[in-house]
């Protein structure tokens, strides 16, 4: 899909990003596990489903979990899972974000992992724009742009420029200027390397409600050893009131919350020889204020476009099956994969 809007000053248009031109076919070994984790998303879990079964890179293993939800989610995950044989579900008591992505942590099979919240969706090349620029470069670590998303109107969320590889360093650095932006904290607009989640055993940590996924993200940064942006956006975020990420929390829990975070913040800066001569920045972290894109309500603002339908058009359920001996050990029997409980 590309888009074009007119620039207030005249009729010239501009499009926006979404897709790298193709260069070679990507290998259909390749295989990409997205974890979404459920809680009470009925009212707009069919949207993120659909954008994820319309992504052009095909080769995917989809892990629902459902997180004790009290509305149809379930259901609506049941639905899904009798139509696409890549799709898994996990239905567990209510336990927390973390725990869920976690569970599918534990079963996930693909080269690359991928994380989605169930109140967004992606881009149709999503996912091939990611699993394109990891192996063009050899990257463990791919950041993209993002939607920010605003009832009918939407912003662009961008921050690094840089198109070369990055070393951790050189990473790390440009995180700096912006530590608490949603660009860098969230997991959804990034892709991990499986390989490198196992063998360090990196989690989510549980108990934590809030950051808990910039939290993962650190843990990971210390360990990956090659960066990469896309500076095409390829996630719609929409900050719903009723969301994890919108919750109203005290200044006294979030500054607890962040206490504990600048001690992973600081020790990766220490780690890089970049601590002394950044330290007042550095230590900034424990005051800064979250960013996530905000979009304006000035329907003039250069930052403010209007959502186009098509941005958000359903698409038809794709039917996709492995071969019968992937099926059996991931417990499809008949045609349909097994809803498993916790």
């Amino acid at each position: 899909m590309n888009m074009k809007k007119k620039n207030k000053g005249g009729n010239k248009s501009i499009s926006l990003p979404e897709s790298i031109p193709h260069k070679e076919e990507l290998s259909k070994d390749i295989l990409v596990s997205i974890i979404i984790p459920i809680y009470n998303a009925a009212a707009y879990l069919k949207r993120c489903l659909d954008s994820v079964l319309r992504q052009t890179f095909q080769n995917l293993e989809i892990i629902l979990v459902n997180d004790g939800s009290q509305d149809e989610s379930l259901e609506i995950c049941k639905e899904y899972a009798h139509k696409d044989l890549r799709i898994y579900v996990l239905s567990i008591k209510n336990s927390g974000v973390s725990v869920s992505r976690n569970l599918a942590l534990d079963i996930a099979r693909g080269k690359y992992i991928r994380f989605v919240d169930s109140d967004d969706w992606i881009t149709c090349d999503s996912t091939e724009i990611l699993v394109r620029k990891a192996e063009e470069t050899d990257s463990d670590f791919v950041i993209a742009d993002f939607y920010r998303v605003g009832g009918k109107r939407y912003s662009i969320k961008t921050h690094v420029k840089e198109e070369n590889v990055m070393n951790r360093k050189d990473f790390a650095f440009h995180m700096m200027q912006e530590p608490a932006d949603f660009y860098y904290g969230v997991l959804w607009n990034k892709l991990y390397r499986r390989d490198l989640i196992q063998k360090n055993h990196l989690r989510c940590q549980e108990g934590l409600n809030w950051c808990e996924d910039f939290l993962f993200n650190l843990s990971y940064i210390r360990q990956a050893e090659r960066f990469c942006a896309v500076q095409a956006p390829i996630y719609y975020y929409v900050k719903n009131k009723g969301s994890l990420v919108a919750m109203e929390v005290t200044f006294r829990n979030t500054l607890k919350v962040r206490s504990m975070l600048l001690r992973d913040y600081r020790k990766l800066y220490q780690e890089l020889g970049l601590y002394e001569e950044n330290k007042a920045k550095i230590n900034a972290f424990l005051i800064a204020v979250a960013r996530d894109g905000h979009v304006s309500k000035n329907p003039i603002s250069r930052n403010n476009k209007k959502l186009d339908k098509t941005m958000i058009i359903k698409a038809p359920t794709y039917h996709y099956s492995f071969n019968r001996k992937k099926e059996k050990k991931a417990g499809i029997e008949n045609g349909k994969r097994k809803i498993s409980n916790y």
